[in-house]
């Protein structure tokens, strides 16, 4: 679990405040389940929040105008009340979870009249910079920068547990180039596929592992995930300093000595080559990964930091890094920093390195073209759209950030790659058909 330190600034809760039907019989007063009344103005006790993996709630609002929704929209900032991390241990937690979030949702519900709808929508396109497309990309791009810089600062100052401020030091951050944000094409709330950061850190492995983990909650804090999205699967930046990285690519490359020959190489370079070129065979491009993962047990700890017991998904969570790393786009480098120079050349000298191609990014780039085609379509049209039209569609996009959108509510944006690469990762992690 995450402990998020900081307290929530932009609405407070009253964790002793029953929640109680309005005497006045309003109808738009609706109630979330067991939770507790959101507070106006701010005159309720400081509580500090958890990154728990499920959604809280945000209590009994009274919706009487456009103004009162944004100032609940304005909470979705903090991704708690849309978490959806636990959504998959259980069919009963995704479905409890998922009703949390709908009565979360409801406020988007309890405007009627054009003008609130209109002043709603307007507020959403100023914010996020939809419906162009390349300003929502941008802000998604900036929001990241935002955040770890923020993040990095906070931590710095406040110095936890007397770490040396310089162990917060931002070496590297960045994701891969074949998502929507980098061909500029992203909804709102969209994530940043494998995006990934990296900092100094320190020699000590237990304080390394604290050090992430304190940067990783602070940064979940410190992004408005109204606009840069986490509540997708795996959709948090992986986050690793340099002697994890260094020791992440000692244990893999260790297991990689146990099998790599010349003639190995050789074959597993021109099967690289070969299905860079374009088809979409992601078992039949990885032989190498498929290889390698062998090497390792299915079920470790469950944590990347516990580098003396990986698991299969560490090393295909790491071949993900190691690929936005290499073909990805880079936000942030430190490239006069010696301890980036070091972690640099580490990684780029490593076979790991040169073999991995899980996400054959560049084959990517291919699909989903429809998809592309669409949201073009959806950017020049948009204003022309009644504002009923408008206000649905602003709403499907704030569902969406935790995938909570309806299957057919304006399906031709949200498609989905093909089911095409499941089958490669269940067998990277032990769930294949190799592992029967």
């Amino acid at each position: 679990m995450l402990i998020i330190n900081s307290k929530l600034n932009s609405r407070n809760h009253s964790v002793d405040t029953p929640c109680k039907q309005s005497k006045s019989g309003n109808t738009n007063i609706y109630l979330a389940k067991g939770l507790n009344k959101l507070v106006y103005p701010q005159s309720a006790k400081l509580y500090q929040v958890y990154f728990t993996g499920m959604p809280i709630s945000i209590g009994a609002v009274e919706i009487n105008n456009a103004q009162d929704a944004i100032r609940v929209y304005e909470m979705l900032k903090l991704g708690n009340y849309t978490d959806m991390h636990d959504d998959r241990i259980s069919e009963e937690i995704r479905r409890d979870h998922k009703a949390i979030r709908a009565e979360n949702f409801k406020f988007l519900d309890r405007l009627s009249s054009s003008e609130d709808k209109k002043r709603f929508v307007e507020y959403y396109k100023k914010l996020t910079g939809f419906p162009h497309l390349e300003t929502v990309s941008k802000n998604i791009e900036n929001e990241f920068r935002a955040a770890l810089t923020k993040t990095e600062f906070e931590l710095k100052e406040e110095r936890p547990d007397n770490f040396d401020p310089d162990f917060f030091n931002i070496l590297s951050a960045g994701y891969d180039n074949t998502c929507s944000v980098f061909r500029r094409k992203a909804l709102p709330g969209s994530d940043m596929d494998k995006a990934y950061i990296i900092i100094k850190g320190t020699d000590d492995d237990k304080k390394n592992r604290e050090i992430v983990e304190l940067f990783k909650g602070k940064l979940w804090n410190n992004t408005d995930q109204r606009i840069l999205s986490y509540n997708h699967d795996d959709a948090f930046p992986q986050a690793y300093t340099v002697k994890q990285i260094k020791k992440f690519l000692d244990v893999v490359e260790g297991k990689i000595k146990n099998f790599i020959t010349d003639e190995k190489y050789s074959k597993y370079k021109a099967i690289q080559k070969v299905y860079r070129k374009g088809p979409e065979g992601y078992i039949e491009a990885n032989p190498f990964f498929i290889e390698l993962s062998e090497q390792f047990p299915a079920h470790g700890p469950g944590k990347q930091d516990d580098l003396d017991h990986l698991s299969k998904t560490d090393v295909k969570n790491f071949g993900f890094f190691i690929e936005a790393y290499r073909e990805g786009k880079h936000l942030i480098d430190e490239t006069e920093n010696a301890h980036f120079e070091y972690m640099d050349r580490e990684i780029r000298s490593s076979v790991f390195y040169d073999l991995t191609n899980l996400s054959q990014l560049k084959t990517v780039l291919t699909q989903n073209k429809e998809k592309i085609t669409a949201r073009d379509r959806l950017e020049k049209e948009f204003d022309s759209w009644t504002i009923e039209a408008q206000y649905n569609m602003v709403k499907t996009l704030i569902k969406a950030s935790c995938d909570d959108n309806e299957p057919d509510e304006f399906p031709e944006y949200f498609a989905k790659l093909t089911d095409e690469f499941s089958p490669l990762i269940k067998i990277l992690i032990g769930q294949g058909e190799n592992d029967k």
